[in-house]
């Protein structure tokens, strides 16, 4: 997920700060690749999938 995100071929606002963050932090940048795909689904009247909400519990329980 975050290669796919990150990757030289993509271009979107926010790309540049998730790499810089992936280059010293996977993990944060898992957490905010997997929280902009959320706030992308729901700006967008997307499904969430069940998967990604349940990924995201389990992150925040960490997290706290």
């Amino acid at each position: 997920m975050i290669s796919d995100t990150v990757g030289f071929d993509r271009d979107f606002p926010s790309v540049e700060k998730l790499r810089e963050i992936a280059y010293g932090d996977l993990k944060g940048a898992f957490i905010e690749i997997l929280k902009g795909r959320m706030v992308y689904a729901l700006n967008t009247n997307r499904y969430l999938l069940p998967k990604s909400v349940e990924t995201w519990n389990s992150v925040v329980e960490v997290v706290r």
